[in-house]
């Protein structure tokens, strides 16, 4: 009773078929990031997105984090291509941006024309 199931296992994986997919991952390219004000004091409306010089299929990854160890999201990092943006609202001004590089280093791009509110 188990030699038939494991031979049905074995002509199923010999007819599936197998397409071997040599290709490269995208590049990983640099930032910009841009604020606008939110109606509320303090915090911005933030978009990351690829600067205008990378390729097409470019990619990049970046998160927000806190001066004080925050980070958003906890795991992992948001997936920034040419056609999807990083647009977060409610951002407060002592957040940055972490951009990750080829070798896995994270840098920490301070957030443009943010001010502490008095």
């Amino acid at each position: 009773m188990r030699l038939p199931s494991l031979l049905f296992l074995f002509c199923a994986a010999l007819a599936y078929p197998v397409t071997a997919q040599n290709t490269a991952a995208p590049p990983l390219c640099q930032v910009t990031v841009a604020t606008t004000p939110s109606p509320l004091p303090g915090f911005y409306v933030v978009v990351v997105s690829l600067k205008p010089d990378c390729p097409a299929n470019a990619v990049a990854d970046v998160r927000l984090e806190s001066y004080i160890g925050g980070r958003y999201p906890r795991n992992g990092f948001f997936r920034v291509t040419r056609s999807h943006p990083l647009k977060r609202s409610g951002v407060p001004w002592y957040w940055r941006v972490g951009w990750r590089s080829a070798s896995g280093q994270v840098f920490p791009l301070t957030l443009p024309n943010t001010q502490r509110t008095p």
